[in-house]
């Protein structure tokens, strides 16, 4: 995301800017806190929305894949904010223990399949 900014000769402070905000917005997005935006969930991908693209039943994680604004999943038809609250235990990966515990582990992973 940043890239482009700086190849278009973006000022370095609102790159920064942009930097921070991605992050803190990021870290909101992934808290288990429970706030709610209603409308502004047709805007931007926040907890509430984006806990759905973490479900462990894909028919409901095969969404919500903006990391910030949810324009493409409108558009697309990706977006998807059930009536229902997911659950905490409703969250993560199906088989835990498939995945490799330690980093190097993880990227090799990623890299061989």
């Amino acid at each position: 995301m940043l890239l482009p900014m700086v190849a278009l000769g973006v000022p370095a402070r609102i790159i920064f800017l942009v930097a921070i905000i991605s992050k803190v917005h990021s870290l909101l997005s992934h808290t288990n806190f429970d706030f709610r935006l209603w409308p502004l969930n047709w805007v931007f991908s926040m907890a509430e929305l984006h806990r759905w693209h973490h479900a462990r039943d894909m028919r409901q994680a095969n969404a919500n894949y903006g990391a910030t604004l949810i324009f493409w999943d409108v558009l697309f038809g990706t977006r998807n904010l059930p009536e229902a609250d997911i659950s905490k235990s409703e969250l993560g990966i199906n088989e835990p223990e498939s995945v490799p515990g330690g980093f190097c582990d993880q990227i090799c992973m990623r890299i061989t399949h």
